[in-house]
């Protein structure tokens, strides 16, 4: 399924957990917007006018208090980048950067009006949240200790301001303690630092999943775990509870639904009857309708992963008891190793901390930052011994709360550090980078130092610098106990997944549809199909719905009406990889049953009896079940290099059955991405204008298929030399990002892959150093439709910052690629598993293993033909990276042009999807009969709405 992305021209994309959507943003400054208000009153300063503060803070010290106001107008109406009244809010955030950390601070609704220049004095004594001034209960309470900050924001609260049933007098921030925060204003002189307003919205009135739980891309879910689906009903069509249907990992279950009285909410429950396989990734997909006539049917899918049954070695709690030094003394590096005797260092719980602020645990050992001699500890060392019995080979789980960096080692040996880049020298003084105290992790770790019996953990925090003014160490440690992986690939080997055979156009299946015995010659490599037809799957007779388009229809019955038991069906693959490091497998869609055979070898069967199999074999009922089924791994045995051939025979479960299905998906798992295919690929041409003219970087862009001589050594690959030819391949992880830098492509974590969706495309190798000229142009010839991807560098518009946030784009900062329309990837397949925040991708700068960087993903559809990507900008950030796949089988965007008038005549051009009209934005919309593009529209008296609609 194509990923889901948020689009506009009312075109609906399968989101989770936002459906039907369209996204809006309002930040002072950009696209004309100049709504934003904000400022900030002071007890201590009644009088004065904050309105043009660049920075606007909270407190509260005794009885004097600082509190922040901030409210987005002209949200709703029918201009650009205005929100319709009445829409349906699906979801909104507040992002804002943070200059001073401190406690968490609370949103509370405004009930009263307020200006800009407001003050302490003029609101009488401040704001009190007593239902009359703020809302009682707050919005949203967020941490207080970061940086660029997300803020979800409650749906209700802009439902209403979107109904008309409250005014949107904004928020006010009060302080959550003692320790006050500091923010970037409307005003701030950069745009990124200011406040930003996201909302995504629809006007389809028809059901949308308003929620999941466990959320999309969530990892270490309990085993235990429910599924929860929410579904809310549309103004008028109405869920049609008996179109539901839920499976888990490929299987159909059963599911609860709940609508209580007077709700437009169903509750879709899924209780497991036994608990979730541990450590494993679970996919969830819900197909549902609606009331209305024809009915809309849609599609949803998330994944969560459950987590490894673990052991807690190591808490931060008042039973784990460490050992440490603060003497000031440099210790060397005995003093980590398992037989040093600590048995003079003093001891206590953690927290074990010099800390004025707030703390995410308690501090159950105070200790000071300076010796008792006086001396400024840049160090502190802390040991913890402990006993494990359990089954060793699993991994470790840490996490920390740390002021400001550290060095973890088990029995001797360094299993991780925070604050400091790997591999660089530690000794007593150094200085680690600065971070507040907070949790961080869980960070997997392999568990090879741990060994059966005692143990010791042992960890040395360092501070910032000779000025710090605070110290904090806590760590928890859990031994996972579930049975480990198996063994990786070899050292600097990558498994990738490559789709083979695809159903789709272009896969093309020869196939026998007469009813004939064909023994058993027609299955083998050098078998002659020749005179057979050809079609793309599915190749079918059904009346009924299918999950893929058929693209080729087969008849029932023979030429003397006789029912056909079986069907046969071949197709010729060029595999380019190693067939001895390969593992295949694959997906289908079959009614009834199937077997299938590799250059001859039979490899797989569904529905049919182990036996001989003949023209007459009877299969299993599979009736109504032509759905995805797998994947279902096979044997490689019969692959070889270069030309194979997969066959199929499908079989009927009896002469009367009133219709067949095939179609399916090969898979190949290699040791890193496959060569490029010799025949013509998706990218015809890339033309590089306006690239650097450096004596040692003079490669153009190339791409997948193309072969280039490299003329810096180590680039594009580690251990290249001058003069040696590289050949880009496809995309993939460790996939070389720049033919001017061995930078690599990777996962976006240890547990968050390449988006499979990217995975074995074809792609474009820029130079990196490009991103300098603003002059650099891309023009890209694709050979028919594609779905083309940006990775964009997290950076862009924060140079060289904690690299934590998506892009910001700008008047200098690719805004060029918004306003081509891409639009971000929202499927969750990034660090945070959320799906309000773009896909990523990692960078490894140094091709060692290591994430330097993140990629955001976004997307656009283009026709085959020309497009033009422009710089990248350079603000500190790399250059981008461009995939290209074909659109996946029924995901093909529609896409509508701009409409052309003449007269009273509107001509309307789109291409895919079905035109739909209504009299107004909000509905309700009808299919146009018999419209096809272009369609040319006689323009009345009354104001009508076009969409195109898949």
């Amino acid at each position: 399924m194509f990923p889901p992305v948020m689009i506009g021209l009312a075109f609906l994309a399968s989101l989770l957990p936002i459906h039907a959507a369209n996204i809006v943003t309002f930040r002072e400054g950009v696209n004309g917007y100049a709504g934003t208000h904000d400022t900030f009153i002071s007890s201590g300063a009644p009088a004065t006018d904050n309105s043009a503060a660049t920075a606007i803070e909270i407190d509260q010290e005794g009885d004097a208090g600082e509190f922040l106001l901030i409210r987005f107008e002209n949200l709703f109406g029918t201009g650009a980048n205005q929100i319709p009244s009445k829409s349906k809010i699906l979801y909104g955030s507040l992002t804002v950067r943070i200059t001073n950390t401190g406690n968490d601070p609370k949103m509370h609704q405004m009930l009263v009006p307020w200006q800009e220049s407001s003050t302490w004095e003029s609101l009488v004594d401040g704001i009190l949240a007593d239902g009359v001034e703020a809302a009682i209960d707050p919005d949203v309470t967020f941490p207080g200790n970061g940086s660029i900050t997300v803020i979800p924001l409650p749906v209700s609260t802009l439902q209403a301001w979107s109904d008309g049933t409250k005014p949107n007098h904004g928020w006010v921030f009060l302080p959550g303690g003692t320790d006050g925060t500091d923010f970037s204003s409307s005003e701030h002189s950069n745009l990124d630092d200011r406040p930003l307003l996201t909302v995504v919205w629809s006007t389809v009135d028809e059901p949308f999943v308003r929620s999941v739980r466990p959320l999309s891309g969530a990892t270490g879910v309990s085993v235990d775990s429910n599924v929860e689906i929410i579904v809310v009903d549309g103004t008028t069509p109405k869920l049609n509870p008996n179109s539901v249907q839920l499976s888990v990992n490929g299987q159909s279950v059963t599911p609860k639904l709940t609508k209580p009285a007077d709700s437009n909410e169903t509750t879709i429950l899924y209780d497991p009857p036994t608990d979730l396989p541990q450590n494993s990734k679970i996919s969830v997909r819900l197909v549902y309708g609606d009331t209305a006539t024809p009915p809309h049917v849609n599609t949803n899918d998330f994944s969560f992963t459950t987590r490894a049954t673990t052991v807690t070695v190591a808490a931060i709690d008042e039973k784990t008891v460490w050992r440490f030094d603060r003497t000031a003394v440099d210790l060397g590096t005995a003093w980590r190793e398992k037989n040093f005797n600590d048995s003079a260092w003093e001891q206590g719980p953690a927290l074990i901390a010099d800390e004025g602020g707030g703390t995410a645990e308690p501090i159950r050992t105070q200790i000071s930052r300076f010796s008792d001699n006086g001396d400024y500890l840049w160090t502190v060392y802390f040991r913890f011994k402990f006993t494990y019995n359990g089954p060793l080979g699993g991994d470790l789980l840490l996490r920390h709360v740390v002021d400001d960096g550290v060095v973890f080692y088990l029995n001797g040996t360094e299993i991780h550090r925070f604050g400091l880049a790997a591999g660089t020298p530690v000794a007593w003084d150094t200085s680690f980078d600065g971070h507040e105290n907070r949790y961080e992790g869980p960070f997997v770790i392999p568990g090879k130092a741990l060994v059966a019996g005692e143990n010791v953990l042992a960890a040395e925090v360092h501070q910032s610098g000779a000025g710090s003014s605070d110290l904090v160490f806590g760590a928890e440690l859990l031994v996972s106990t579930t049975p480990p992986a198996p063994p990786p690939p070899p050292a600097g080997v990558t498994l990738v997944t490559n789709v083979v055979i695809r159903i789709d156009d272009q896969q093309k299946w020869r196939y026998e549809n007469t009813g004939k015995d064909l023994g058993t010659a027609w299955k083998e490599k050098n078998f002659n199909d020749s005179a057979w037809p050809e079609g793309a799957a599915l190749l079918a007779l059904e009346s009924g719905a299918t999950s893929e388009p058929i693209r080729t229809t087969l008849k029932r019955q023979d030429a003397a009406g006789v029912g056909i038991m079986t069907d046969y069906f071949r197709t010729h693959f060029n595999f380019t990889g190693d067939p001895a490091t390969t593992k295949l497998s694959l997906r289908h869609l079959i009614d009834d049953g199937f077997v299938l055979y590799l250059n001859g070898a039979e490899v797989y069967r569904f529905g049919i009896a182990a036996g001989p199999v003949t023209v007459t074999t009877a299969a299993a009922s599979h009736e109504g079940r032509n759905i995805w089924e797998g994947p279902f791994d096979i044997p490689a045995a019969a692959l070889v290099k270069g030309d194979n051939v997969l066959a199929a025979e499908v079989h009927q479960t009896d002469a009367g059955s009133s219709d067949i299905v095939f179609g399916l998906e090969l898979l190949a798992l290699t040791q890193g991405p496959l060569p490029p295919p010799s025949a013509p690929g998706l990218i015809s041409n890339v033309v590089e204008t306006g690239g650097d003219n450096e004596p040692t970087d003079t490669i153009t862009a190339k791409w997948t298929g193309q072969t280039f001589t490299v003329s810096v050594a180590s680039e594009p690959i580690p251990g290249a030399a001058i003069g040696d030819k590289y050949t880009v391949g496809l995309f993939g992880n460790h996939a070389p990002a720049f033919v001017d830098r061995n930078h690599r492509y990777t996962n976006a974590s240890d547990t968050v892959s390449i988006p499979a969706y990217l995975v074995g495309g074809e792609y474009i190798m820029s130079g990196n150093d490009n991103r300098d000229n603003a002059s650099y142009v891309l023009d890209v010839t694709v050979s028919q439709a594609v779905q083309a991807y940006m990775l964009i560098d997290n950076r862009l518009g924060d140079p060289n910052s904690a690299n934590s946030d998506p892009p910001s784009f700008g008047p200098t900062k690719m805004q060029w690629l918004l306003d081509q329309g891409w639009a971000p990837v929202l499927s969750g397949k990034n660090r945070a598993g959320s799906t309000a925040a773009p896909d990523e991708v990692g960078i490894d700068e140094g091709a060692d293993g290591s994430i330097n960087q993140w990629y955001s993903v976004y997307t656009k559809a283009f026709p085959a033909g020309a497009f033009q990507l422009k710089q990248a900008d350079n603000s500190g950030q790399n250059m981008y990276g461009v995939v290209i796949t074909r659109p996946a089988a029924g995901d093909t965007k529609p896409t509508l042009s701009k409409p052309t008038r003449q007269g009273n005549n509107l001509t309307l051009t789109w291409t895919g999807g079905r035109l739909q009209e209504a009299p107004a934005v909000t509905g309700p919309w009808t299919d146009v009969a018999n419209a096809s593009s272009p369609f040319n529209a006689a323009l009345g008296s009354g104001a009508k709405f076009y969409r195109v609609r898949q």
